[in-house]
């Protein structure tokens, strides 16, 4: 039996068009970039695969697709394949997904707010575009200091009005510089309570710094792996035919035969 571990992958691939690059754009084709793991950019003309997976202890289940031009941004199909992959995963198993999980180039606020009205969380890592270490009032993820200038500890959130809580870190025998600016008169030491709703790309539950949030984000990997086998098993990437609806056909019957 198929189950799902409650999470929801979310990425993009290139496909390479089989026609040559032409000025009128007939075909659907367009020039893009393609990131390679070294992080460096690498132009191609073609298209991509947006799609989204379930992942399930079979391995990750593509429920929704979408393909585009290469210069369509990744944000432009965000939305719509989280709202696909939360009303399959609610039909199919009977429960909301608890996690949507997707890298650097779809961190930006309104897909995390996207993720809040599903009744999800989105783990995505930061793209801190320029603004790393500038932070005043929190470490670069999202980690509130005491004022004494120290990265609290996260004690966990309080689902009910959705609220992390962090506490003191010599309490927990973190050493720390502190002259006493927290003015701590509990043996407990100072805490601090973030709301996630005022700021849902900074503060997340589980907290980006914790030990879950890592564990979970690194199961977003699993539909690199599947872009992987549809690649080098089923040939995605070999179009043989021009234009994008024909590309669409090739890549679907290739979701498919992965499916069958």
């Amino acid at each position: 039996m198929t189950t799902s571990t409650g999470e929801i992958a979310i990425d993009s691939t290139d496909i390479t068009a089989k026609e040559r690059p032409r000025k009128d754009g007939k075909t659907g084709a367009a020039f893009g970039h393609r990131t390679a793991s070294s992080g460096e950019m690498d132009i191609f003309y073609g298209y991509k695969l947006h799609l989204a997976t379930v992942n399930t202890n079979h391995g990750p289940i593509p429920v929704a697709a979408r393909i585009a031009p290469a210069n369509y941004s990744d944000f432009e199909f965000a939305e719509t394949l989280m709202n696909e992959g939360y009303y399959f995963h609610n039909k199919a198993f009977g429960f909301a997904p608890s996690y949507y999980l997707m890298d650097a180039g779809y961190d930006a606020e309104y897909i995390y707010s996207q993720a809040l009205k599903l009744r999800g969380q989105a783990i995505v890592k930061l793209n801190h575009r320029g603004k790393k270490g500038t932070y005043k009032e929190h470490t670069d993820y999202g980690t509130p200091l005491c004022p004494g200038k120290n990265a609290m500890v996260y004690r966990g959130t309080e689902k009910k009005n959705l609220t992390n809580k962090f506490c003191y870190p010599r309490i927990f025998g973190q050493p720390v510089d502190c002259q006493g600016e927290c003015g701590c008169t509990s043996s407990y030491g100072y805490v601090k309570r973030v709301s996630i709703n005022e700021n849902p790309r900074m503060f997340c539950s589980p907290h980006r710094g914790s030990r879950t949030w890592h564990e979970i984000y690194k199961h977003r990997t699993s539909i690199e792996r599947l872009f992987s086998v549809l690649k080098g098993h089923l040939y995605m990437d070999r179009l043989i035919k021009r234009g994008i609806d024909k590309a669409f056909t090739d890549i679907m019957i290739c979701l498919i035969t992965f499916l069958a």
